[in-house]
């Protein structure tokens, strides 16, 4: 995932870095978008009948950042996902749909289809974070 920050996250940084203000967050939530995320998180997957919900990210779940980006360390798992086309990650502070907020977002480097009920997966490394990542 190379994405963009936020706005919220973008002026939480530039607060940390200017006025001395902390940015710490405990947790965060991984989410998945059947479509661009934009600056607030749209397009969130709907569980419908199936369980679909945010995954907990804890620190110990990615590598340090070097060279403006951070990895997983960790995979990251979805249970009887509800049938969709995944095309995006977010990145939020709540691990309630519809609430927290949006932190991050990215496309996955392939859309994947998930049938109704199947597991989807982020395997170990898959998602990465950039911040100013190079112009292509």
């Amino acid at each position: 995932m190379t994405g963009i920050m936020s706005e919220a996250l973008a002026n939480s940084v530039l607060e940390a870095i200017f006025k001395n203000e902390a940015l710490a967050y405990t947790n965060v939530y991984i989410s998945l978008h059947t479509d661009d995320p934009g600056d607030n998180g749209a397009n969130e997957v709907v569980a419908g009948g199936n369980t679909y919900g945010r995954r907990t990210s804890e620190p110990a779940d990615w590598d340090d950042a070097a060279s403006k980006e951070i990895e997983s360390l960790s995979e990251f798992t979805w249970d009887d996902m509800p049938e969709c086309i995944v095309k995006f990650v977010g990145v939020w502070t709540s691990d309630t749909v519809g609430s927290g907020t949006f932190l991050w977002g990215g496309a996955l480097a392939e859309n994947k289809s998930v049938p109704a009920g199947e597991t989807f997966r982020i395997r170990i490394g898959d998602l990465k974070a950039k911040i100013d990542p190079p112009v292509t």
